[in-house]
Parts: structure tokens; C-alpha cells; sequence
């Protein structure tokens, strides 16, 4: 668990063109405060750099400690998308995804069941599997990251600017030109 905290921390700190982190919740304790002062650092260091965070908006309109730290995100100029289904209101966004630098030349993604905070990244209550992809074959968490953050850019009110889409033929002939240059 805490490896995994320290993989997100080295993927952030080592992004250079952008940074798109989806999870369920950002906990307001010692991991999910590291995430997100992380973050604000790197916007700090490029303002250039796109960095969008999404969070279930249902989770998010209910928990102040949550609020407090997106308020921090959006005040250093970072997006942020409380992510909501207009047509099932009920449902929530669990998809947890890092992914850094889909299109630079070391581009990774970290997908798992994992959200930030002190029940899901130091070894005790919850023991979940991430799995680390690097290179081209992290476009394919990219495409998921955006079909979503779109899904929810389009309602009504939203006032969130669309992320750029891959076509399923680009994600497919990256993993191919990915495996062919594979040693195994």
C-alpha cells in the first residue's frame, strides 16, 4: 500500500507535459494532504502544465474535508470535475486512475481500486492491486480518463473545457508498435 503512494508521488514529481488523476474520493489526512500540496507543487513549478483531477461529485458535495483540499487544487489552477451522472444521479464514479504524460516520451498510468488516503495507502484496513503501465500501453487508461471527464464536461452547467479524445485505431496501433519493440 505504501509503495503505491510512493509510485504516484515519483509519477507526479516526474511528469513533464501533463498529469490526469481520477479517483472516488481524496481523503483529507496525511496521504490525500501529500497528493494534493504534490500537485500544487508541480502547477507551481510549470503553470503550463495540464493537470486535471476528477472526484465523484456526490462524495465531493458531502465531505468538507474533501472540499477544503479541491478548493486548494482549484486555487493553484489546477482542473478539477466532480464527476455526476446526470441521467442516474444515485450512481457514483469509482474508476481510480493515474496517468502521466500520455503523449511524451515516457508515458505511465496506474490503475487500481485505490483512493487517497490513509485506510487505502499505509498497510492495514484495505489491501488493494494497481497496475503500472508504461509507455504507449497507457493510453488506453488516457482514453478511459477522458471519455469520463467529457461524459461529465457535456452536462449541462458544467463550464468544464473537453479533453482531447484518441481514436480506438491510434490506442490499438500504439500497444502494437509498444509490443513490437518489446525484448519478449
Amino acid at each position: 500500500n505504501e509503495e503505491s503512494l510512493q509510485k504516484r508521488m515519483e509519477m507526479i514529481n516526474g511528469a513533464t507535459d501533463s498529469i490526469d488523476l481520477a479517483v472516488w474520493k481524496i481523503y483529507d489526512d496525511e496521504p490525500g494532504q501529500k497528493l494534493v500540496e504534490a500537485l500544487i507543487q508541480k502547477k507551481r513549478s510549470d503553470s503550463e502544465m495540464t493537470i486535471r483531477v476528477m472526484v465523484d461529485g456526490n462524495v465531493l458535495s458531502r465531505d468538507e474535508g474533501s472540499i477544503a483540499l479541491v478548493n486548494r487544487l482549484q486555487a493553484a489552477g489546477i482542473q478539477v470535475m466532480g464527476w455526476k451522472d446526470n441521467f442516474h444521479p444515485m450512481s457514483g464514479m469509482h474508476w481510480k486512475a493515474l496517468i502521466v504524460d500520455p503523449w511524451g516520451d515516457h508515458p505511465q498510468s496506474m490503475i487500481g481500486g485505490r483512493n487517497v488516503g490513509i485506510e487505502y495507502n499505509r498497510n492495514g484496513r484495505w489491501r488493494d492491486t494497481d497496475v503500472l503501465y508504461e509507455g504507449r500501453a497507457a493510453l488506453g487508461a488516457f482514453q478511459d480518463f477522458a471519455w469520463l471527464w467529457n461524459e461529465s464536461a457535456g452536462q449541462e452547467g458544467s463550464g468544464r473545457a473537453r479533453v482531447p479524445e484518441i481514436s480506438n485505431d491510434q490506442r490499438r496501433n500504439a500497444a502494437i508498435d509498444e509490443s513490437l519493440k518489446a525484448e519478449n
